[in-house]
């Protein structure tokens, strides 16, 4: 048991933050591509409520692609988000075809 005059002893190093990922920032020398909503556009209708229009966020969402090669190269897709203002729904646009990963998958050799 504690005295009264003894503290619990204290943590000396914070937790460490993060999750582990590195966002779109890190990737300095990728190659950006916008890419913009297929069917909307600031001001038009919310196909969410019918009565609200949408805006765009100040962060579009992004998608990084890396490719295995010497030397590493990817590729950050910044997705188009449009947000209603009366009902809150977000509109993110299509990741393209482009960015989605080939099936690296070998057949095995009998």
């Amino acid at each position: 048991m504690l005295e009264p005059s003894e503290a619990p002893p204290q943590k000396s190093s914070p937790p460490p933050q993060g999750h582990g990922r590195n966002g779109g920032r890190s990737y300095t020398g990728a190659k950006k591509v916008a890419v913009p909503h297929p069917s909307l556009h600031a001001g038009d209708l919310c196909p969410g409520c019918g009565k609200g229009k949408v805006y765009p966020q100040k962060e579009p969402k992004t998608l990084v692609r890396i490719v295995g090669q010497a030397p590493l190269a990817a590729t950050v897709y910044e997705l188009d988000r449009l947000r209603c203002n009366l009902c809150g729904e977000v509109f993110t646009a299509e990741e393209p075809e482009a960015s989605a990963p080939k099936n690296t998958t070998r057949p095995r050799r009998r």
